[in-house]
Protein backbone atom coordinates (compact mmCIF):
# COMPACT_ATOMS: atom_id res chain seq x y z
CA UNK A 1 0.00 0.00 0.00
CA UNK A 2 1.61 3.34 -0.87
CA UNK A 3 -0.18 6.88 -0.50
CA UNK A 4 -0.62 9.64 -3.10
CA UNK A 5 -1.02 13.17 -2.24
CA UNK A 6 -2.04 16.08 -4.07
CA UNK A 7 -1.29 18.53 -5.12
CA UNK A 8 1.60 16.87 -6.79
CA UNK A 9 0.17 13.37 -7.87
CA UNK A 10 0.06 13.60 -11.56
CA UNK A 11 3.70 12.54 -12.09
CA UNK A 12 2.33 9.26 -10.09
CA UNK A 13 -1.06 9.01 -12.02
CA UNK A 14 0.58 9.11 -15.48
CA UNK A 15 3.18 6.81 -14.55
CA UNK A 16 0.81 4.39 -13.35
CA UNK A 17 -1.21 4.47 -16.73
CA UNK A 18 1.96 4.47 -18.93
CA UNK A 19 2.63 1.19 -17.27
CA UNK A 20 -0.38 -0.35 -18.09
CA UNK A 21 0.15 -3.62 -20.27
CA UNK A 22 -3.80 -5.06 -20.81
CA UNK A 23 -6.18 -3.16 -19.56
CA UNK A 24 -7.20 -0.10 -17.57
CA UNK A 25 -10.27 0.23 -15.63
CA UNK A 26 -11.38 4.29 -14.48
CA UNK A 27 -14.54 5.02 -12.15
CA UNK A 28 -13.79 8.98 -12.02
CA UNK A 29 -17.27 11.14 -10.66
CA UNK A 30 -14.94 14.24 -11.96
CA UNK A 31 -13.12 14.05 -14.76
CA UNK A 32 -11.88 17.20 -16.59
CA UNK A 33 -8.08 16.81 -16.60
CA UNK A 34 -7.24 16.39 -20.73
CA UNK A 35 -3.91 15.64 -19.42
CA UNK A 36 -4.89 12.68 -17.98
CA UNK A 37 -7.37 11.77 -20.88
CA UNK A 38 -4.75 12.44 -23.63
CA UNK A 39 -2.49 9.42 -21.32
CA UNK A 40 -5.81 7.26 -21.82
CA UNK A 41 -6.35 7.53 -24.84
CA UNK A 42 -2.23 7.08 -25.79
CA UNK A 43 -2.78 3.74 -23.93
CA UNK A 44 -5.58 3.08 -26.18
CA UNK A 45 -3.33 3.79 -28.90
CA UNK A 46 -0.53 0.94 -27.87
CA UNK A 47 -3.28 -1.42 -27.32
CA UNK A 48 -3.94 -1.30 -23.96
CA UNK A 49 -8.10 -2.02 -23.39
CA UNK A 50 -9.13 1.68 -21.42
CA UNK A 51 -13.09 1.28 -20.04
CA UNK A 52 -13.82 4.53 -18.48
CA UNK A 53 -17.07 4.84 -16.35
CA UNK A 54 -18.28 8.68 -15.62
CA UNK A 55 -20.57 10.12 -13.11
CA UNK A 56 -23.84 11.32 -15.44
CA UNK A 57 -24.97 14.47 -12.81
CA UNK A 58 -21.60 16.43 -12.65
CA UNK A 59 -22.14 19.47 -14.06
CA UNK A 60 -19.33 20.21 -15.54
CA UNK A 61 -18.47 21.95 -19.22
CA UNK A 62 -15.96 20.27 -20.19
CA UNK A 63 -17.17 16.47 -19.18
CA UNK A 64 -18.76 15.99 -22.60
CA UNK A 65 -16.03 17.09 -24.41
CA UNK A 66 -13.32 14.76 -22.37
CA UNK A 67 -15.77 11.52 -23.19
CA UNK A 68 -16.44 12.28 -26.69
CA UNK A 69 -12.39 12.69 -26.55
CA UNK A 70 -11.51 9.61 -24.61
CA UNK A 71 -14.38 7.53 -26.69
CA UNK A 72 -12.83 9.40 -30.31
CA UNK A 73 -8.93 7.94 -28.82
CA UNK A 74 -9.95 4.10 -28.65
CA UNK A 75 -11.14 4.19 -24.82
CA UNK A 76 -15.10 2.65 -24.21
CA UNK A 77 -17.08 5.10 -22.40
CA UNK A 78 -19.72 4.66 -20.17
CA UNK A 79 -22.24 6.42 -17.74
CA UNK A 80 -22.54 5.67 -14.43
CA UNK A 81 -26.11 4.01 -13.93
CA UNK A 82 -28.45 6.78 -12.11
CA UNK A 83 -29.73 4.23 -9.50
CA UNK A 84 -27.17 4.95 -6.99
CA UNK A 85 -27.30 9.06 -5.70
CA UNK A 86 -24.34 9.58 -7.04
CA UNK A 87 -21.27 7.57 -8.11
CA UNK A 88 -19.07 9.12 -6.45
CA UNK A 89 -16.21 6.70 -6.84
CA UNK A 90 -12.79 7.43 -7.84
CA UNK A 91 -10.63 4.67 -8.88
CA UNK A 92 -8.46 2.69 -11.41
CA UNK A 93 -7.82 -0.40 -11.88
CA UNK A 94 -4.20 -1.28 -14.06
CA UNK A 95 -3.83 -4.73 -15.40
CA UNK A 96 -5.82 -5.99 -12.33
CA UNK A 97 -2.93 -5.86 -10.63
CA UNK A 98 -2.51 -2.45 -8.95
CA UNK A 99 -5.81 -0.12 -8.10
CA UNK A 100 -5.78 3.81 -7.24
CA UNK A 101 -8.56 4.47 -4.84
CA UNK A 102 -9.33 7.64 -2.98
CA UNK A 103 -10.46 10.79 -2.87
CA UNK A 104 -8.42 12.18 -6.43
CA UNK A 105 -10.67 13.22 -9.06
CA UNK A 106 -9.20 13.16 -12.37
CA UNK A 107 -9.59 17.25 -12.20
CA UNK A 108 -7.22 19.93 -12.60
CA UNK A 109 -8.29 21.18 -8.93
CA UNK A 110 -7.57 17.69 -7.17
CA UNK A 111 -4.24 17.83 -9.36
CA UNK A 112 -3.39 21.24 -8.71
CA UNK A 113 -5.33 22.74 -5.75
CA UNK A 114 -6.51 20.54 -3.54
CA UNK A 115 -5.73 18.37 -0.77
CA UNK A 116 -6.03 14.72 -1.85
CA UNK A 117 -5.34 11.68 -1.19
CA UNK A 118 -5.43 8.00 -2.21
CA UNK A 119 -3.87 4.91 -2.23
CA UNK A 120 -2.49 2.57 -4.36
CA UNK A 121 -3.19 -1.01 -3.63
CA UNK A 122 -2.45 -4.77 -4.96
CA UNK A 123 -2.69 -7.78 -3.45
CA UNK A 124 -6.21 -9.61 -2.70
CA UNK A 125 -8.13 -6.72 -2.05
CA UNK A 126 -8.17 -6.35 -5.77
CA UNK A 127 -10.38 -8.64 -6.76
CA UNK A 128 -13.62 -6.83 -4.59
CA UNK A 129 -12.41 -3.55 -6.79
CA UNK A 130 -12.60 -5.24 -9.89
CA UNK A 131 -15.80 -6.98 -9.05
CA UNK A 132 -17.50 -3.69 -7.92
CA UNK A 133 -15.80 -2.01 -11.32
CA UNK A 134 -17.74 -5.05 -13.60
CA UNK A 135 -20.81 -4.61 -11.99
CA UNK A 136 -20.92 -0.92 -12.50
CA UNK A 137 -19.36 -0.94 -15.75
CA UNK A 138 -22.89 -3.57 -16.48
CA UNK A 139 -24.71 -0.91 -15.02
CA UNK A 140 -24.00 1.76 -16.95
CA UNK A 141 -25.15 3.01 -19.73
CA UNK A 142 -23.72 4.70 -23.26
CA UNK A 143 -26.16 7.46 -22.98
CA UNK A 144 -25.64 10.05 -20.83
CA UNK A 145 -28.81 10.46 -18.33
CA UNK A 146 -29.57 12.89 -15.59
Amino acid sequence: MQPLFSPGSGDEIISLIRSAKTSIDVEMYVFTDENLARELTDAAGRGVKVRVLLEPRVESSSLNSIAQGLDAGGAEVRWASVRYQLTHAKMMIVDKKQALVGSINFSKAAQNKNREVDVLLEGPALSQLVQTFEQDWADGSLVRAG
